[in-house]
């Protein structure tokens, strides 16, 4: 049986959310700018304006105008809502956030997220975040992002638990594996029935 951790750190956008959720919409704006599948998703979520806005380098607007500028005037007004990013917009894991609930007082639970400024407001109106995590970080707040190992210390930090104490969980294999370097036990998400079992296997109840 696998040590039972002393916290579980959560990324937010492919755990908490579920990215294809907007698939077909960006489908039909990369169709009406005549862009591959895929382009504009990419285009908004990575590069170096993307990178600069996650830890707060710039702001939402100048990494709009950066990013997306040419686009806006070609595209429906709604288009434009995701100058804050896209995780406010994705369809909630009604099954994770059950498993967290389940998980909650057994152990101290973090959120790390790369993303915007404009995240903390969402998740202030979903309300559940705040009840259920003792530490929400924030990249464009902390100023640091994954994989750099400085995010993995500030959440351990912010939680009182040492790095090897601590779990954590996100949907891209590259921040599993700067957690396992940084010193913190990972696993790699897939879906909620697969992490229950390794939990379960950590002689956690869920």
């Amino acid at each position: 049986m696998t040590e039972r951790p002393e916290a579980i750190v959560f990324d937010y956008g492919g755990v908490f959310t579920i990215p294809d959720s907007l698939q077909p919409e960006f489908e039909m704006y990369e169709r009406a700018l005549g862009l591959p599948a895929g382009a504009l998703l990419q285009a908004l979520g990575s590069g170096p304006a993307w990178e600069a806005v996650s830890v707060g380098a710039i702001g939402e607007e100048e990494y709009w105008r950066q990013v997306a500028g040419e686009w806006e005037g070609r595209l429906p007004p709604a288009f434009r809502r995701f100058r804050h990013g896209t995780l406010p917009f994705e369809t909630i894991n009604g099954e994770m956030v059950e498993l967290a609930k389940r998980l909650y007082g057994q152990v101290r639970l973090g959120l790390l997220s790369n993303a915007t400024i404009s995240l903390r407001e969402h998740l202030e109106r979903l309300g559940w975040p705040a009840r259920l995590f003792d530490v929400i970080g924030i990249s464009a707040e902390i100023g640091r992002r994954k994989p750099d190992a400085a995010a993995y210390r500030w959440v351990a930090e912010q939680l009182a638990v040492p790095m090897e104490r601590i779990l954590f969980v996100d949907d891209k294999a590259r921040n599993v594996e700067a957690a396992r370097a940084a010193g913190m036990r990972a696993l790699l998400f897939t879906t909620p029935v697969e992490l229950a079992k390794a939990l379960r296997e950590m002689s956690l109840q869920v």
